[in-house]
């Protein structure tokens, strides 16, 4: 019985074209690496969802392989084949660590084998041009064997890797790759005998020098010979040169004017003639079949990485089911916001802390379309920051924050925060806000995920809340999952009034609520917690109510606590007086 990881038997004509195969063949896609989503993540959104963070985290310092990463986050309209496909590699790495170790240690040499010719260097095929084949060759071969040695070994069950092994089973099998294994040991045996030119400088009477000729070319000087020894017998050790080998820089000797390089080169080209032509039959064989799966395999690398990393700090991590995408549903139980996670994991030495989970829930039944209300502070950004890196991670093949998820994927993510005001000359906030809005409506489609914080803020509230209600009715219209987080209390009062306003459509409009405990009831409800050290200190019964930092559907409660962050930050009036009559200002200071 073949093995699972052993290659399907391949016709004979097939195998002739394993090679383009395996050019074409992509880790992410399983179309090939010519496919691309048919949308991407606007810097606005990135920067919304704090999407930096978590790019951080996959790619470390290594600013090439996060804008790797980052093509692969910011794609959005990713289909479930291509999810189910990405899951695949990323579960395997998971489950062999092996696998990802042997992979990591592969990773350099699949780099080397990408890197352009230094010093802009022809194409041409002279000897410069054959010894970067020679050595493009040796990594390639090489970078097969040991790609294709630690895929055999774990024995994936991933569709994506078991593929990779049959191509590159059947490149190992491929006449051309046998004829390197073949006639590259002796091919670089003869370049090597070009790497020492031995030059003779003949000196006038008085010692300067004055002609030069080329007496020699063969092995590298590794400090002994005995050429010494030939063209001067009296010496007192003729197994070594008469000075120390010195260490020089790079010479462009084969490129310069000078007539004793011009010799050099062409006794170089006479030399690996025989060389060339062998050489030039393996033009199809090399790096641009492989160093392309060098980002690939980083990117994978570096998310098995990061869900190690946050699972050891007892943070859950899971595999969303995926949902058909005309359900546009979404269920993730116990989620979080993972970039805000992963900062506080860099400060987990600053002591512990908490992160407070909630549930994210859309369908057609209780709600599709959610206005979320709360207390300043209260974890509305958080919560918005949350559902949308679920959807981004879900459809870059990654697990996401939550004890268990069932996701539709969604074909674009699309954000609105409110932010430093830049709108043009002649216009205020109110403008660029709708501005803004309208092109989320231009673009959204039902299948789409849309989160918008504090939006419609840039006038009165009557004005507000009449705007917001057109909305938020336009949203159930379209049927697009969406949070809508607001201190518009009256907006999510109006529920009821704006689904019977819009009957047709199919996406309620519910209310979600961010939670605030009484003065003085204990907060005991479920939390993670990170880092080390002691418990913080409670929080103090000040008679002032807090928030518990989790969002649930419920009715909006019509306050937002700004009085107790005013409190906080010493600026109520009883505050300013005090601290100025502490100055000498303001009547009395007696």
């Amino acid at each position: 019985m073949r093995a699972a990881s052993d290659p399907a038997p391949r016709p004979a004509r097939a195998r002739a074209t394993a090679g383009s195969e395996l050019e074409g063949f992509s880790l992410l896609w399983p179309g090939g690496s010519g496919k691309r989503a048919p949308h991407s993540l606007a810097p606005t959104t990135c920067a919304d969802l704090d999407l930096d963070e978590v790019l951080r985290a996959i790619a470390g310092r290594d600013r090439r392989r996060e804008a790797a990463a980052r093509a692969v986050l910011t794609a959005t309209g990713t289909d479930a084949e291509t999810i189910a496909y990405r899951q695949g590699v990323l579960r395997d790495l998971l489950d062999h660590p092996e696998l990802a170790a042997r992979l990591g240690a592969i990773l350099p040499l699949l780099a080397e084998l990408g890197q352009p010719p230094q010093d802009g260097a022809a194409d041409d095929w002279g000897v410069l041009a054959l010894t970067r084949r020679a050595t493009d060759l040796a990594l390639y071969t090489r970078a097969v064997g040991e790609l294709r040695a630690a895929l055999l070994e774990a024995r994936p069950r991933a569709e994506a890797l078991r593929r990779l092994e049959g191509l590159l089973a059947a490149e190992t099998a491929s006449a051309d790759f046998q004829a390197v294994l073949a006639e590259l040991p002796s091919l670089r045996e003869q370049l090597r005998q070009g790497e020492c030119i031995t030059v003779a400088i003949n000196l006038t009477p008085s010692w300067e020098p004055e002609s030069a000729s080329i007496v020699g070319i063969g092995p590298r000087n590794a400090g002994k010979g005995t050429l010494i020894g030939r063209l001067w017998p009296g010496a007192p050790d003729q197994t070594r040169g008469v000075t120390p080998l010195r260490r020089t820089g790079p010479v462009d000797a084969l490129r310069g004017d000078n007539v004793l390089f011009r010799d050099l080169r062409s006794l170089l080209e006479t030399a690996a003639g025989a060389a060339l032509s062998a050489i030039s039959r393996l033009a199809d064989l090399g790096a641009a079949k492989l160093c392309h799966l060098e980002s690939e395999i980083a990117f994978y690398l570096g998310a098995a990485n990061l869900c190690r990393r946050v699972q050891a700090a007892g943070l859950p991590l899971c595999w969303p089911e995926l949902a058909p995408a005309a359900a546009r549903e979404t269920r993730i139980d116990a989620t979080y916001n993972l970039a805000l996670a992963l900062r506080l994991l860099r400060s987990a030495a600053d002591g512990r802390h908490r992160l407070v989970p909630s549930d994210v829930l859309f369908d057609g039944g209780q709600g599709r379309v959610w206005i979320l209300t709360g207390p300043n502070r209260g974890g509305k950004t958080t919560f918005l920051r949350a559902v949308g890196l679920a959807h981004v991670l879900c459809g870059a093949g990654l697990p996401v924050a939550g004890t268990k998820a069932v996701l539709s994927p969604a074909d674009q993510v699309l954000t609105h925060f409110l932010g430093p005001e830049t709108a043009a000359a002649g216009e205020g906030r109110l403008d660029e806000e709708a501005e803004r809005l309208a092109a989320v409506f231009a673009e959204a489609t039902p299948h789409s995920l849309i989160l918008l914080n504090e939006v419609l803020a840039g006038t009165n509230q009557l004005e507000a809340i009449a705007l917001a209600t057109e909305a938020v009715q336009g949203l159930r219209l379209l049927g697009a999952r969406c949070v809508y987080a607001t201190h518009l209390h009256d907006l999510a009062l109006a529920a009821d009034r704006i689904n019977a306003a819009v009957a047709e459509a199919d996406s309620p409009v519910a209310s979600l609520v961010a939670g605030v405990r009484p003065p003085g009831v204990p907060d005991d409800g479920p939390a993670y917690w990170i880092g080390e050290g002691a418990q913080p200190e409670p929080e103090p019964d000040d008679g002032e109510p807090h928030a518990t930092f989790r969002v649930a559907p419920g009715p909006p409660q019509g306050r937002s606590f700004a009085s107790a962050i005013a409190r906080a930050h010493g600026i109520t009036f009883a505050q300013i007086r005090a601290r100025l009559r502490s100055r000498g200002i303001g009547g009395d200071t007696a």
